[in-house]
């Protein structure tokens, strides 16, 4: 149940306020490039971003391992 939430929390970005590094993940999350958004948001996470970047980030993260059906990493994101 909480993996349905994850993957649809996020799903409108803010409108420019986004660091780079969020956004770079964003876009491979759009485009539906789970593997490389994987390795963004955790690359991102990594820096100490803000509250507010660290909660989108980590349930995108979240729905990213969920929709490779790497549901265990998932749970462990959220």
């Amino acid at each position: 149940a909480l993996l349905g939430v994850a993957c649809g929390l996020g799903q409108t970005a803010r409108s420019g306020g986004a660091p780079p590094a969020l956004r770079r993940a964003d876009a491979a999350y759009q485009r539906g490039d789970y593997a490389e958004a994987i390795l963004l948001y955790r690359n991102f996470l990594a820096d100490e971003p803000d509250e507010d970047d660290v909660v989108q980030a980590n349930y995108r993260l979240a729905a990213s391992y969920h929709r490779l059906g790497r549901n265990e990493e998932a749970a462990e994101v959220l």
